[in-house]
């Protein structure tokens, strides 16, 4: 069988994410792969579970494995607001720590933690997951956790400093998930913009790539590789999964097996990322998929719990899928469609188009934009509508409305219902003043709608919402994405 590290050797290094029993998958690992990371052996509730009490044997034994087999090591991860044990931020007392009291107990832990493998974990994903969307003011900031709390933002530096000063040799990064999402990939680009000009040792962002058949778009991926790179920082894609499943899509239709369709169309998708990755070889250093097989990948358990997920290259019995031979010669294998492309070549013609809106204009784009995180929101007297210049004429057939009740953080009714739209209509145009319903909805309770309707050509698009919400009495409209999706002529 061909290998992904040799296919890749003039590009960047393949990894994986090794499980507790990363052994059994010693075939694929020595094969495929020269790089590796810890997937839960070097987080902080792994490595001092107790004050003072640290735990090396599942680690060094990684690390030997990994010196033996010529992979480098990243170890992950050091600060983190997740699997960090509550005693780390209190006193023996159970008080919580002083801010002088917190900052020692940082440096000591990495002092000791980088400092063993000096010379031999060769990256270390420094700082994770601190950029975070506030749900009430639309606006991407620091995550509220212990460490904000207790010390301030600056541990984010102090941290990094921090390893440095443990190993001076070691590649220091940043890592987070959806850092492809225009808004948080700003706010990375602004922390690691403001790291930099304070002299801090910081040479990457690690994008972690959990991903699926619709999103991101590819080239929404460049844009944020390009931003990152224009810093001088190389980039990672540290956590490389594509779910079958959108985040959105909470059903279970694939217990029994993937079906061969959906198997080709994750080949596609991995293909063109692969190829985009290509492209910027220069600065990327290495791709690492969060699993080996797809029965221990994380995703059969989230977001939900014991659903299966078929995100990764390799199957329950070892056995290479699509996917792998679109990674592995992903120009070769004619994977040509683009993530925002569906099965008959149809795009999401409204992305990034010109938007105009009823209310709340200046926000009307954060429902094109391609991102689940922004929203249209307004709370004012229905009718409310958005109006899209696609720019030319498309042969439209298929839209999809993404409702407040996508969200994590969505606000629930009384008894516990969502705070969906409840009823609207599509409308199209040839020259934007005379307007015909394609397809209409009412009493919609449901967080996410698809549907069809018979090809229309047009030019211009409109969504009227004429009752905002699926809560009785409640004017609140929001609209995390609109897709209309279309062929050109």
């Amino acid at each position: 069988m061909p290998s992904l590290k040799e296919a890749y050797a003039d590009d960047f290094l393949v990894g994986f994410a090794a499980r507790a029993s990363f052994h059994l998958d010693d075939a694929i690992n020595k094969r495929h792969f020269n790089a590796v990371t810890a997937e839960n052996a070097m987080k902080w509730e792994s490595m001092q579970p107790a004050p003072g009490q640290f735990s090396f044997r599942a680690a060094d034994d990684l690390v030997d494995y990994a010196e033996k087999n010529d992979m480098a090591v990243t170890g992950h991860t050091l600060v983190w607001h997740s699997q960090t044990p509550d005693w780390v931020f209190q006193d023996e007392k159970q008080n919580e720590l002083s801010r002088e009291a917190l900052i020692e107990r940082m440096r000591e832990h990495i002092h000791t933690v980088v400092g063993r493998y000096r010379g031999r974990i060769a990256s270390w994903d420094v700082v994770n997951e601190v950029v975070e969307l506030d749900p009430k003011t639309q606006t991407w900031g620091l995550r509220d956790s212990k460490w904000l709390q207790i010390i301030g933002d600056d541990y984010i530096e102090l941290a990094f400093r921090f390893a440095h000063e443990a190993d001076p040799e070691a590649r220091l990064l940043y890592n987070d998930y959806s850092a492809t999402d225009p808004g948080k990939r700003d706010a990375i680009y602004a922390l690691a913009q403001e790291l930099l000009a304070k002299g801090v040792p910081i040479h990457g962002i690690g994008m972690q790539g959990h991903w699926d058949l619709t999103y991101p778009p590819v080239e929404q991926v460049r844009l944020a590789i390009e931003k990152y790179a224009s810093l001088g920082l190389n980039v990672s894609i540290t956590e490389m999964d594509v779910s079958v499943y959108s985040w959105n899509d909470r059903s279970n239709r694939y217990q029994s097996g993937l079906p061969e369709a959906v198997a080709e169309e994750q080949a596609r998708v991995y293909g063109n990322y692969f190829q985009l990755f290509q492209e910027y070889s220069d600065v990327i250093d290495r791709v690492t998929f969060w699993g080996v097989r797809d029965n221990h990948s994380w995703k059969n358990d989230y977001p939900v719990p014991g659903r299966p997920d078929y995100p990764l290259l390799f199957d329950e019995r070892g056995e290479p899928k699509w996917s792998f031979w679109a990674v592995l010669d992903p120009k070769g294998s004619q994977v040509q469609a683009s993530s925002q492309q569906d099965d008959s070549g149809a795009e999401n013609v409204v992305l990034g188009r010109n938007v105009t809106a009823s209310h709340a204009w200046k926000r009307a784009e954060r429902a094109i934009d391609g991102s689940d995180l922004t929203s249209w929101t307004t709370n004012d007297a229905p009718p409310y509508w958005l109006r899209i210049d696609l720019g030319g004429e498309y042969v439209l057939s298929r839209w999809v409305v993404k409702h407040q009740g996508v969200s994590p953080t969505a606000f629930l009714g009384p008894g516990g219902e969502q705070f969906n739209t409840a009823a609207y209509t599509l409308q199209v145009s040839v020259d934007g003043d005379r307007w015909e319903d394609v397809d209409q909805v009412e009493d919609n309770t449901d967080s996410i709608t698809d549907r069809s309707f018979d090809p229309v050509k047009v030019r211009y698009v409109r969504l009227v919402i004429t009752a905002p919400n699926s809560v009785e009495g409640n004017n609140q409209l929001k609209i995390y994405e609109l897709e209309v999706w279309g062929n050109g002529i």
